[in-house]
């Protein structure tokens, strides 16, 4: 009973600091287009936007519009009836009950292995930590998913029936659960008899398939416009939709473009299947564009084999749940294929092995990273340490990595380990830490997104950029700011997905590359994201000072008009 009373106290106290700063940040990059798919889903039945997040989170955040009888897009639904911040702060709301459920399942995680103390202290510290405030005050799938991995690792002792529904919502909250619960639960998991295992998978399976509304097709037609375009994925899914091309996968696309090059002449696709031994009715079409090429190699071997059996499945057999399967191919091609990202002032797109231990570490404050590095020296705490060692090691091998919030599954046992060491410590020395921490707190509110801790200095955008700095937040404040300062005309750089006309009438849009005078505001990813043309479009604004930053996310110029 106390431990319930003080969880939700800590609640409670987190929730009002999240909910009081809704009114400003204006929407973040991702958030219309989750709105919209779980519109899609509760007004069609339908769940085919974007199938790279699953439907759960998404579903709860569309409940405003779909009981309001909205349509429209992503922005048309959060600025109808000119209420953009009020319709905002409801499509976010729901995302609070997912962050209450990880608060009380940390609590009552460590509170079982360590004492009712720590884990009220354990909750505290991940419910205040910045990078959790962020995200749980935003329209995103993070916060479920941290909910039912700490949820799912706290049921592992328990009924069958019970963790298998709780693994079944956490398949359908993000496509990353199943990598960091498995990864979490390798240091606690018991051996289960196969009577459990059966409920378990049985009930996870028929929660996905409930979720995705009982569908059933096979996995060559969810494909269609799944995968970014002109990838291999997508450039086969497109082929195997055409008679007698069923047969094409992403490698098979893949060693043709790497044929061609090494060509060093433009072949058609169809033509160099027909020279590698695959059906091809359509070869020829554009003439023989192999004549005079070398013979092209077919692939062989057990993983080609293992490809044309999957294939064959794809195409040929009606699945439970196929847009699920498919969203989980989406994501393994997104989190290995190239992405712009940006780390210790370099971009690059094929992404750093280290990038999530740099980011954790100046995006953490310091004094729960010393309590960490306590905690991590006790013997107790040896398979927590082990568990969130073996979460953080699987994202290190992703490409995607553009934010903390791709490792925020990690942050409930980061919470339990650090609260163990205020237990151990001089009470004066717990104390001083714990105050430290609070402080750091209430200093970076309400800019718990783009916080970074004093080893990052005074230019933490030469650190990181993307969601863990500029994810088109401050769009709001860049408003104010040109109502304040009476701006009639200013030129904008803007990172994010809202429409800026509709928020400054008297914004134009400024293009890279482009010659500018007057007010100026540009967005810090306009500098770190993108490619190398793209950045250098706007180099030459860092030879000026600002007037203003906008938030910590946006600069906002003066530029002078060169004299005549």
């Amino acid at each position: 009973m106390r431990l319930a009373v003080a969880l939700s106290i800590v609640v409670v106290v987190s929730v009002g600091v999240i909910a009081s700063a809704y009114h400003v940040f204006s929407q973040t990059a991702d958030e219309p287009v989750h709105l919209r798919a779980g519109l899609r889903w509760l007004q069609s039945g339908e769940y085919d936007v974007d199938l790279e997040h699953p439907p759960l989170a998404r579903i709860f955040f569309a409940l405003d519009p779909f009981f309001a009888h909205a349509t429209g897009d992503g922005n048309a639904l959060l600025e109808r009836d000119g209420r953009y911040v009020r319709n905002l702060s409801l499509v976010r709301a729901p995302n609070l009950l997912f962050f209450a459920l990880a608060v009380f399942m940390t609590g009552i995680f460590a509170a079982r292995l360590f004492g009712v103390a720590t884990g009220v202290l354990a909750a505290a510290l991940f419910a205040f930590m910045p990078n959790v405030l962020a995200h749980a005050g935003l329209a995103t799938t993070v916060i479920a998913a941290t909910a039912f991995v700490i949820a799912a690792l706290s049921c592992l002792t328990g009924p069958a029936w019970l963790l298998g529904l709780v693994i079944g919502f956490g398949l359908v909250s993000k496509f990353s659960f199943p990598v960091f619960f498995i990864a979490a639960a390798i240091p606690f998991v018991r051996k289960r008899p196969l009577r459990d295992i059966a409920i378990i998978a049985v009930i996870a399976f028929f929660v996905v398939w409930a979720v995705y509304r009982f569908d059933v097709g096979t996995l060559r037609d969810a494909r269609g416009g799944a995968f970014i375009r002109d990838t291999p994925a997508d450039v086969a899914s497109r082929y195997a939709m055409t008679p007698g091309y069923e047969w094409v996968r992403p490698d098979l696309v893949e060693r043709y473009w790497a044929y061609a090059r090494q060509a060093g002449r433009n072949i058609d696709f169809v033509d160099w299947a027909k020279a590698a031994g695959y059906p091809s009715p359509k070869a020829g079409r554009h003439g023989d564009t192999m004549a005079g090429a070398p013979p092209p190699s077919r692939p062989t071997g057990i993983v080609n084999a293992m490809g044309s059996a999957y294939q064959w499945i794809a195409v040929h057999l009606q699945l439970p749940a196929p847009r699920f399967l498919v969203g989980l191919e989406v994501v393994g091609n997104h989190a290995t294929g190239q992405h712009p990202a940006f780390l210790l002032g370099r971009g690059r797109a094929d992404g750093w092995w280290y990038y999530f231990p740099v980011v954790f570490f100046f995006k953490t404050p310091i004094p729960l990273l010393i309590l960490l590095a306590i905690g991590f020296a006790f013997r107790e705490t040896w398979r927590l340490t082990a568990a969130a060692l073996l979460m953080l090691i699987a994202p290190m091998f992703s490409t995607l990595d553009i934010g903390v919030r791709h490792i925020l599954p990690i942050m409930p046992l980061v919470a339990i380990i650090a609260a163990y060491a205020p237990i151990r410590l001089p009470r004066a020395a717990a104390i001083a830490l714990l105050l430290w921490l609070v402080i750091a707190d209430v200093r970076a509110y309400p800019d718990y997104l783009a916080y970074f801790n004093a080893f990052a200095g005074d230019h933490p955008e030469r650190i990181a950029s993307d969601s863990n700095l500029d994810w088109g937040q401050d769009l709001l404040r860049l408003k104010d700011v040109v109502r304040e300062r009476g701006i009639r005309s200013i030129r904008v750089a803007y990172f994010g997905s809202a429409d800026v006309q509709w928020h400054i009438a008297q914004a134009q849009t400024l293009k890279a590359g482009e010659a500018a005078d007057g007010w100026i505001a540009v967005s810090e990813m306009m500098f770190t994201y993108g490619t190398a043309e793209s950045r250098a479009g706007f180099a030459w604004l860092n030879a000026l000072t600002p007037k203003q930053r906008v938030g910590r996310s946006i600069r906002l110029y003066f530029v002078a008009a060169a004299p005549k």
